[in-house]
């Protein structure tokens, strides 16, 4: 079960980085975008895209 809540954890936090930075391309500064502590511990990919 953990390795499911991390998955979704880890992959909520992926696409919430590419919404912001999809955001950003239009001007649109995001209120609380994601920090490097946001993310510590979650098997995120370095590139936004990858």
């Amino acid at each position: 079960m953990h390795e499911v809540f991390e998955r979704t954890a880890w992959h909520s936090a992926q696409h919430t980085r590419q919404l912001a930075l999809m955001l950003e391309s239009h001007g649109i500064a995001p209120d609380h975008p994601l920090t490097t502590a946001d993310l510590a511990g979650l098997p995120v990919p370095d590139d936004v895209w990858g």
